[in-house]
């Protein structure tokens, strides 16, 4: 069995409120194996997309620690944690997140150009021709179709070769036939990279594609 590329160990995040503090994730134990696929499921307000956010490294824990590669995300600084984004560690948002002002190529370009990749301009053609895009390269996020700017979000959180790729509700903006064409694509490259998947969805037909299923509930993980 390969060794794990993730471990979280008692995963605690706490948020203030004007009734005092919400405990949203609580104890929180799991580890992700080199080349697996795994989704995180449960109800709305469980804990999901926070849990997510930890593992990624994008916010810090109340309590416990995450170790990608053995190496504590807590214990990063931030500029170790921002080459660890721009080249092991992509990430899809549900929102897209794309830059506004840039093109699709150069959205997909600019981690590479941040990684300071000679051949980033290369890397985000291919990346934009494997997504189905080299015809829109030259357009805008608001010239292009939901479906189209998650196409964009896929190719440049892949676009640098990431070891662990994160997704957060990666079909949950768009419409079911859509949906079906970017969880095809985005397992199919996955797959072809041999790049260790996470995601989080509501969606059990997507859910049921990764090789295994975590259920949170209130913040903690429990049994299938």
């Amino acid at each position: 069995m390969s060794e794990p590329i993730l471990k979280a160990t008692g995963l605690v995040k706490e948020f203030a409120s004007g009734n005092g503090v919400i405990r949203v994730l609580d104890r929180v134990d799991l580890e992700i194996r080199k080349g697996e696929s795994a989704a995180v499921m449960g109800p709305s307000g469980s804990g999901k997309s926070t849990l997510l956010s930890l593992l990624a490294g994008l916010d810090r824990p109340t309590e416990g620690e995450v170790f990608f590669g053995g190496a504590s995300l807590g214990r990063m600084k931030e500029g170790e944690l921002s080459r660890l984004w721009g080249r092991r560690i992509g990430f899809i948002f549900q929102s897209y997140h794309l830059l506004p002002a840039l093109t699709a190529e150069e959205n997909v370009r600019a981690p590479l150009d941040l990684a300071g990749d000679r051949d980033a301009d290369a890397k985000a053609r291919e990346w934009l021709a494997k997504v189905g895009l080299s015809d829109r390269a030259g357009h805008r996020p608001v010239q292009l179709s939901g479906g189209e700017q998650q196409r964009v979000a896929l190719a440049r959180a892949l676009s640098p070769g990431p070891e662990l790729l994160f997704a957060d509700e990666p079909t949950g903006n768009l419409d079911a036939r859509t949906g079906r064409e970017m969880a095809d694509l985005l397992f199919a490259l996955a797959l072809e990279r041999g790049t260790t998947l996470v995601l989080v969805t509501h969606e059990e037909s997507l859910a049921g594609r990764t090789g295994r299923i975590i259920h949170l509930r209130e913040g903690r993980i429990v049994p299938e």
